[in-house]
């Protein structure tokens, strides 16, 4: 009974610091969004590439998936995959 009790006040403690500690740190700013295209059309699957393009797959008009490369400080000049 006494170790349920010991477990359950490190428990607690454990909580309260993590709130302590989390309180204090920078707060993060909300997401950005930012179009990357401006066609119309069905938008699938999308990844970030380590340099900071977006590697996504759209069908335009009805055509077939095909997947792209655009970069976000560019959006108007995604490529063919």
């Amino acid at each position: 009974m006494g170790g349920v009790a010991a477990g359950l006040a490190i428990a607690l403690i454990m909580l309260a610091l993590g709130w302590w500690l989390g309180r204090g740190s920078n707060r993060t700013s909300l997401a950005e969004y930012k179009q990357i295209t401006f066609r119309a059309g069905f938008i699938g699957h999308a990844r970030f590439t380590p340099d900071g393009s977006i590697v996504y797959s759209a069908s335009w008009d009805g055509g077939e998936s095909q997947l792209y490369l655009a970069r976000a400080d560019d959006p108007a000049r995604g490529s063919w995959g």
